[in-house]
């Protein structure tokens, strides 16, 4: 049943999720802001043994030892119709995939140490939530019950604490790594590598919700996420869209906006962005292979590039995007969906099978959910996935902070360092920690 009444009050707790989309200032890329209860089910997949557990109120449901097997499931659990008022998402799987879900897909090294406690992947089935739109309409969606209702967590500032915070690279070591990329790509083994680094600090003092909270006032973000899960939480505060599906009277329709360039906000800094000879072709790069992607799941003749470039503007940063779709043919199902794309281009480099081999190589850890995707899927068929960047992932008593950047021929080291700290200036102040010197 859908009806229209006031949101009901929601808490920052483990279980409780959020998709933000409509605050700030929405695009027509994101509009849709979603918040969610305590699930009816799980499906959680352990990254060191690849068991895929499915869970409900009573315990174990349904067990998988092949993780795709799992997610091919999920995807086709249940159908139903939301109406022509109805958002995007009336309901159903809400979730994470982590960057190494690429793992199961093509065959790579493994020298990365492995040191996050956190799913290779891990979804959540709800059948209640509050839809907000950008333009103010507030949607129930109730198939069951409604939310539980609650009161938001208070709102501490943590600004001027003394935090440690450390890098898995040194300033040196970094500006080394993009050395290193650049000698692959004069040697003729790839065009681009995305390159980053994660810089972490210990949890004390530091709440989930309460960092969400002010990335939510601060820097609000097209394709925001809140995922707690208890021993685990994501923050994503991400301005780039993965995929997104909508099913029509012509087939399923895909789109994929991938980000290339950067440039912090400022006077001029969006005409230099927009003039960069060395930026557009790092996009042109993305673009080149995300049409090569998604046409190997896309109906013959249907892709096309809607839009080459565009210069688009958030809280701290100027981006350059673009927009590439297609038709999905009617034998694709949300593996085949994976296997084509995942994980997204920008945030791997191309050709993306050896630039991934690559960042195996310099990257000293596993990138987990970072660069990996945060979304849903619709009981209705549509479907939307973030590309995990401007995440802060908490784990195991520790906060971490991963930022990169696309590596080209002739990028300048000390300014590719310099991007990844203006990429995580929204998260350091969220978190109230002072960016390390260069």
């Amino acid at each position: 049943m859908i009806e229209v009444r006031p949101i009901a009050s929601w808490r920052y707790e483990p279980g409780h999720i959020r998709l933000d989309s409509a605050s700030g200032s929405p695009s027509p890329w994101s509009r849709w802001t979603y918040r969610l209860g305590p699930a009816r089910l799980s499906l959680h997949c352990d990254r060191l043994t690849r068991t895929a557990n499915l869970r409900g109120a009573t315990g174990l449901i349904r067990q998988w030892n092949d993780p795709l097997a799992a997610l091919r499931w999920m995807s086709g659990y249940a159908v139903a119709q939301g109406g022509a008022d109805a958002p995007p998402f009336i309901g159903g799987w809400v979730g994470f995939l982590s960057y190494d879900l690429g793992h199961l897909f093509e065959t790579l090294p493994s020298a990365a140490a492995d040191d996050m406690a956190v799913p290779l992947f891990e979804f959540t089935f709800h059948d209640s939530l509050d839809a907000q739109a950008a333009d103010g309409r507030l949607i129930a969606i109730d198939w069951l019950e409604t939310p539980r209702e609650g009161e938001v967590a208070r709102r501490t500032s943590s600004a001027g604490r003394a935090i440690p915070l450390h890098s898995n690279f040194t300033a040196d070591e970094y500006r080394a790594a993009v050395k290193r990329v650049i000698k692959y790509i004069r040697a003729g083994d790839v065009f681009q590598v995305n390159l980053s680094q994660r810089f972490t600090c210990g949890q004390a003092g530091l709440a989930p919700g309460t960092i969400y909270a002010d990335l939510l006032r601060q820097f609000p973000a097209w394709y925001g996420a809140y995922l707690n899960q208890g021993d685990y939480a994501l923050l994503c505060n991400s301005p780039e869209l993965f995929l997104r599906v909508s099913p029509g009277s012509n087939g399923r329709t895909i789109l994929t906006r991938p980000i290339k360039g950067t440039r912090p906000r400022g006077a001029g800094m969006r005409h230099a962005l927009a003039e960069s000879v060395k930026d557009q072709a790092e996009l042109n790069m993305i673009v080149d292979l995300e049409r090569n992607d998604l046409g190997r799941i896309c109906r013959v003749g249907s892709i096309h590039v809607g839009e080459p470039r565009v210069i688009e503007e958030h809280p701290t940063v100027f981006h350059g995007a673009a927009s590439i779709g297609g038709l999905l043919r009617d034998d694709v199902d949300f593996v085949d969906l994976l296997r084509a794309t995942f994980p997204g281009g920008s945030v791997t480099g191309a050709p993306k099978i050896r630039a991934m081999e690559i960042i195996d190589e310099l990257e000293p850890v596993r990138r987990g959910p970072y660069c990996g995707a945060i979304g849903y899927l619709s009981l209705d068929g549509h479907l939307e996935f973030n590309v995990a960047i401007r995440t802060i992932i908490f784990e195991g008593g520790r906060v971490h902070v991963p930022v990169g950047g696309g590596i080209v021929a002739d990028s300048d080291p000390a300014a590719e360092y310099e991007e990844t700290l203006v990429k995580a200036r929204a998260m350091f102040a969220a978190l109230g920690l002072t960016p390390p010197s260069t």
